[in-house]
């Protein structure tokens, strides 16, 4: 995956799903390519997705040295190479409100 100045690859297609949650779709993932002519099975599905485990984590990870925690996870497209990653952005919690300080102590004159 490569990210530029210049404008993304043409697979690459971000959709706005609601407010906070992205979804980017790469319909020629190179990770995945060799596993395209894999057979379907169970087997080739758990290879699909521990590939996909890293490019999640680096997308987090990107997006945390940015200051913008998210949660970020990815499903194989109908046929591979393609994928789609879903980034959900989390919204940071209100700030605990503070009691008002204490009254100071009577003079004890």
């Amino acid at each position: 995956m490569r990210l530029s100045a210049s404008p993304l690859r043409c697979s690459w297609l971000t959709h706005w799903a609601c407010q906070g949650v992205y979804v980017l779709t790469d319909t020629r993932f190179r990770w995945l390519a060799r596993l395209t002519g894999a057979p379907a099975g169970p087997q080739t599905d758990a290879v699909v997705q521990r590939t996909l485990f890293l490019p999640c984590g680096l997308l987090r990870g990107a997006l945390a040295g940015l200051g913008v925690p998210a949660v970020v996870t990815a499903e194989p497209g109908a046929t591979l190479p393609s994928c789609s990653f879903t980034v959900r952005v989390k919204t940071p919690a209100a700030p605990p409100t503070q009691a008002p300080p204490a009254p100071p102590p009577p003079d004890a004159a």
